[in-house]
């Protein structure tokens, strides 16, 4: 498996890179925080093809692959982009295998038109899928409900819900009259579909929370090698030294495991699904490692809203709770590896 970028590749990570640069900047995150949605940034990226970007050329999109999906993520999670920059387009990679059971909401998906967003979450038994990621803003929502697939359309405008990442979540109902269920699958079909849709999730997800962790570690360096104490820079300290260099080396890992998954999956490799974990476990891990030792070494005023890396703290610790508690996402782990026999409390109390 070569996981070297190619000059195409490369040239589409920069590319956003520059974009999220300019388009946004911290301010932007922070303006946002009141809804958790960018309107103005959701359009620009729109229109760069973002949301068909991995979907197959023969489905109308840029027939890219995760690998490529998950540049993009990386530099989207770079910036804190407050924008379903995941959920929209593995959604609209879902809905590519099942185009002609809505043609005309495809078509919308793909030029941005229309705002459908994957559901990675378990749907409650009372026909509720809680804490939609962007299921505030969205126009459509996939979910699995029972034994069906469906694509939803959520009573507007839905509440959002509070919550540490600042994200456009809602509880979004199912089955509900007048909702207008797009039936995609039932039966044996719903869930191996689903399922793939969430492996899909959880890689390119390892990806935003990797280029997460890559900015937060920045923003430690930077801040370490200003602050003095002592009559030096406290970063020249072992301690501090030798700490951020254990999360590069982390960072670096979390990198390598994710697009090891993405090709996988792009491939078909038997191994895929178990990558697919793996990347968005180690990849929360170092995110919220990553991002809790630049908010220690910044002292008391890590805590403090003026500084940056608060931003980043709080979502490292929110995004990953889409999919359920870490404890509930190591057990599905362990299952799936090991067999539902390894399921005591005290596996991972």
């Amino acid at each position: 498996m070569d996981l070297d970028l190619s000059d195409e590749q490369q040239h589409l990570r920069d590319t956003f890179d520059a974009l999220l640069a300019k388009h946004c900047t911290v301010g932007h995150v922070r303006d946002a925080e009141s809804t958790g949605f960018d309107p103005h940034l959701w359009d620009l990226l729109t229109r760069t093809g973002l949301v068909g970007l991995a979907v197959p050329e023969a489905s109308g999109g840029a027939g890219g692959g995760l690998l490529e999906l998950g540049l993009v993520a990386e530099a989207c999670g770079a910036s804190l982009a407050p924008v379903p920059f995941v959920e929209a387009p593995v959604a609209a990679r879902l809905l590519s295998s099942f185009a002609a059971v809505a043609p005309d909401t495809f078509d919308d998906v793909l030029s941005g038109d229309r705002l459908v967003v994957f559901t990675p979450g378990i749907v409650a038994a009372e026909d509720l899928a809680p804490l939609v990621p962007f299921g505030a803003v969205a126009e459509r929502v996939v979910a699995l409900h029972r034994d069906r697939l469906v694509m939803t359309t959520p009573p507007s405008p839905l509440p959002r819900r509070p919550n540490l990442g600042a994200g456009a979540l809602a509880d979004v109902p199912l089955g509900s009259p007048g909702s207008g269920d797009v039936v995609l699958a039932a039966g044996d079909d719903a869930s191996p579909r689903y399922a793939a849709a969430l492996r899909e999730w959880r890689t390119v997800m390892a990806a935003a929370l990797t280029g997460l962790a890559a900015r937060a570690l920045a923003i430690a360096v930077e801040y370490v090698t200003e602050r003095r104490q002592f009559g030096r820079p406290i970063g020249s300290f072992q301690v501090v030294g030798h700490r951020l260099a254990d999360v590069a080396t982390e960072v670096d890992g979390a990198r390598l495991l994710w697009q090891e998954a993405a090709c996988a999956l792009d491939e078909g490799d038997e191994n895929a699904p178990v990558l697919a974990r793996m990347a968005f476990l180690f990849a929360s891990d170092v995110a919220e490692r990553a991002t809790s030792w630049s908010l220690h070494f910044h002292g008391g005023y890590g805590f403090m809203l003026e500084y940056d890396i608060q931003l980043f703290y709080r979502r490292a610790k929110a995004w990953p709770l889409a999919v359920g508690s870490r404890r509930s996402e190591l057990q599905r782990f362990a299952d799936g590896m090991f067999g539902s026999n390894v399921g005591q409390p005290w596996i991972f109390g």
